[in-house]
């Protein structure tokens, strides 16, 4: 089975700093990330140079340790392309609710700033639906205080 590597003419030169960033971002130093994805001090330190460049199976390695790979290579970040799924059902109720709120306060507000509340509120509930009103009252208050 051959394996495969990045080695190309030109590497790119920004993937050492991407791979020190998510290094750090893990909170561990060179050689406690080496140890771990079964590679040498130096050589980690060749990679982060951009002296050395890795084949397929550090980067296999690296993402089983939680190192975001698509950035690494590419400086896209994997959340850039993940689709969240949105329950429209609950988003139309907190929407009911965000208006009939912004109604009784009174409060002016742009679209933008609109949607951000409702996206708010949507993401406070994700994990905890509660009670959409109570929350939506609450980050309202929020606002119309940081506005007084």
């Amino acid at each position: 089975m051959a394996i495969h590597s990045l080695r190309q003419d030109a590497p790119d030169p920004r993937f050492g700093v991407r791979l020190r960033e998510e290094r750090k971002r893990l909170r561990l130093t060179q050689a406690g990330f080496a140890t771990a994805v079964g590679i040498s001090t130096p050589t980690q330190t060749g990679y982060e140079l951009g002296a050395r460049t890795p084949d397929i199976n550090y980067l296999t390695r690296i993402e089983q340790l939680g190192v975001d790979g698509r950035y690494v290579r590419t400086g896209i970040h994997e959340d850039a392309h993940a689709v969240k799924v949105l329950d429209w059902d609950r988003y139309a109720a907190i929407r009911d609710v965000v208006s009939d709120w912004i109604r009784e306060m009174e409060l002016e507000m742009t679209t933008r700033q609109v949607v951000e509340v409702e996206s708010l509120v949507y993401e406070l509930c994700v994990d905890d639906p509660g009670d959409v009103e109570q929350v939506a009252g609450r980050v309202l208050r929020l606002v119309s205080s940081r506005r007084a």
